[in-house]
This record gives structure tokens, C-alpha cells and sequence, in this order.
């Protein structure tokens, strides 16, 4: 054998006469990999989105405001006088001190 192996392809080792074309091997591999990719991308997305999703409802339930809350709110916003808010606690102390959960409406 006077010129080797490759000698009936033109030394390059295939029918062709040329090097391998290497953007159809890249495309082949990648044509058989792009299925996997996209199932392993939806997977990957998935499980993001559900590990980043929120509840509807806040982990805790805030407390309303107290009674005094609210008085004083509205007598620094100037809906009552000094009068009506100096009663006004002094129902509510009164009504705290006797055990009720609000203040009565009679006095």
C-alpha cells in the first residue's frame, strides 16, 4: 500500500474528498439535544414558578385598630373636640375596668 489507508478518499478518510463538514455534525447533535433542552427548560421553569409563587392571602392576619386607636385618630384629624374625646376615654377606661369588651352606649 503505497499511499496508506485513506489513499482511495483522497487522504481525508471518506468518500467525499473533504474534511467532515462540521456544521452538520453540530446541527445533527444539536437537532437530537434541542428536545431534551426544552424539557429540561419547562421542567427548570416550572418548578421556579412554583417554588416563587405568593399565596392569595398574607401570612399573617393584622389587627384591627383598638377603640382608642380610632378616638384618638380622630380627634388629631379634628373630627371631635377635646370635650367629646376626653368623655369618650373616659367611657372606655371605664367600661375596660369593669370587664367589657367595648363600651356601653347608656351611662
Amino acid at each position: 500500500m503505497p499511499g496508506g489507508f485513506h489513499e482511495g478518499y483522497g487522504g481525508y478518510g471518506h468518500e467525499w474528498g473533504g474534511p467532515s463538514p462540521f456544521w452538520a455534525v453540530v446541527g445533527t447533535a444539536l437537532f437530537w439535544m434541542l428536545p431534551w433542552i426544552i424539557v429540561f427548560g419547562v421542567i427548570a421553569w416550572s418548578a421556579l414558578r412554583l417554588a416563587t409563587t405568593r399565596t392569595a392571602e398574607p401570612a399573617f392576619h393584622p389587627l384591627p385598630p383598638s377603640s382608642m386607636e380610632v378616638l384618638r385618630e380622630h380627634y388629631v384629624m379634628g373630627h371631635i373636640d377635646l370635650v367629646t374625646f376626653s368623655d369618650a376615654v373616659a367611657l372606655l377606661l371605664a367600661s375596660e375596668s369593669r370587664g367589657y369588651g367595648i363600651a356601653p352606649l347608656y351611662v
